[in-house]
């Protein structure tokens, strides 16, 4: 099912599990689009496992924020993995 209030276009979409005891997302990315950058994150995430426990810590530590919080959080982890790596 399409996650809501996430930004949404013809180039990124942003689907979640239907049961509610998974805990999936998936990010749909067009290839050649702005939002590429998703899979340079991914593949970095992937490539690194230090990086991965830092983003799951974020997350962790995040538990109970606001949603936009959340995502300056997330945004800002997102964008120094993209800079420094």
């Amino acid at each position: 099912m399409e996650k809501q209030n996430t930004l949404r276009t013809y180039e990124l979409c942003m689907l979640i599990a239907t049961d509610q005891k998974l805990d999936i997302a998936l990010q749909v990315v067009t290839t050649g689009s702005v939002f590429e950058f998703f899979l340079t994150f991914r593949d970095r995430l992937n490539a690194n496992p230090v990086l991965v426990r830092q983003y799951n810590h974020l997350k962790e530590r995040c538990t109970g924020l606001e949603e936009d919080i959340y995502r300056q959080y997330k945004s800002a982890f997102i964008e120094h993995v993209l800079q420094s790596y």
